[in-house]
């Protein structure tokens, strides 16, 4: 395989595109080029057909399983327009955005801080921005404060409907364990966060945990924040949705071309963290395969 016949692969999908990811992944070094220039041209508007963002979600997912920090400002610039991201994106965004984020960090926290802070971003996106802001706070890449500072920031500036970014204030702030501003979370479950998305008692149990030393941090593992490491793993098992993707036992089970840029659906987007889990253990997903 070349780098032209993988590009081709990966933005023309009738099915997993399994070796031209594995070898994206595996040669980075000669795609790296590719990637930078697509990104650009979709982020700049330049191409908006459906095979660039097909092609680009799948070399965001190889880039950040092959450490490529050139791509972590891009992407963070590209998130940072809420319908692009989600154009692009998709699914990964609400499901594993965070992954992408720290195996790509440059060193450089402006971009990762704008995304956290921008209004115009994707609250999910934002989410995720700050987790792993978090996340590399506790594996020591960049201070604490910084993240600290950040939660004040966006605290000062959510909106009632930010249930979701809410939410992923809180969890930071039990990750991180910031005490001082855990009475704020708190107020957050009642002005912000509906019941039926997850509850004061929850963070509790999550500050509980953590300051036992419960491995692994429970935050991390639902929202899968920590690096990448395998792109063929981290996406196999997705499929494509389309208006003709088969009835009965068929319905969903393998990828599918369609028109649409937005094609990366996760089978289980449609189970809350608090809902049982589709397993049929009796668990809440956050508490079973969700992390998984």
């Amino acid at each position: 395989m070349d780098v032209a016949t993988a590009l081709a692969a990966l933005g023309h999908v009738d099915t997993f595109p399994r070796e031209a990811l594995a070898w994206t992944q595996a040669n980075w070094p000669a795609m790296s080029p590719h990637a930078l220039a697509m990104t650009a041209a979709v982020t700049e508007g330049r191409d908006e057909s459906p095979e660039a963002s097909r092609a680009l979600f799948f070399l965001l997912h190889a880039g950040a399983a092959a450490r490529a920090t050139e791509l972590h400002a891009p992407l963070c610039m590209l998130l940072l327009d809420a319908e692009l991201g989600e154009e692009v994106l998709s699914d990964a965004v609400p499901e594993h955005l965070g992954s992408l984020l720290t195996a790509t960090f440059d060193g450089d926290t402006a971009p990762l801080l704008s995304l956290a802070e921008s209004a115009s971003a994707n609250p999910f996106s934002r989410g995720h921005a700050l987790l792993a802001l978090a996340w590399l706070a506790e594996a020591g890449h960049l201070p604490r404060d910084v993240v600290v500072a950040a939660l004040g920031r966006i605290h000062a500036t959510l909106l009632p409907e930010d249930d979701a970014l809410a939410l992923t204030w809180t969890e930071v702030v039990a990750a991180l364990q910031v005490t001082e501003l855990e009475q704020d979370a708190r107020g957050l479950f009642t002005t912000h966060i509906p019941r039926g998305l997850a509850t004061w008692k929850e963070f509790l149990e999550d500050v509980s945990d953590l300051r036992r030393g419960v491995t692994p941090n429970p935050i991390w593992d639902r929202n899968q924040t920590a690096p990448l490491e395998d792109a063929v793993a981290a996406l196999e098992e997705w499929t494509f949705e389309s208006p003709t993707a088969g009835t009965g036992d068929d319905a969903g089970k393998t990828w599918l071309a369609r028109d649409s840029a937005e094609p990366w659906m996760n089978p289980h987007r449609h189970v809350g963290r608090n809902d049982p889990c589709p397993c049929g253990s009796g668990k809440k997903y956050k508490k079973c395969c969700l992390p998984a």
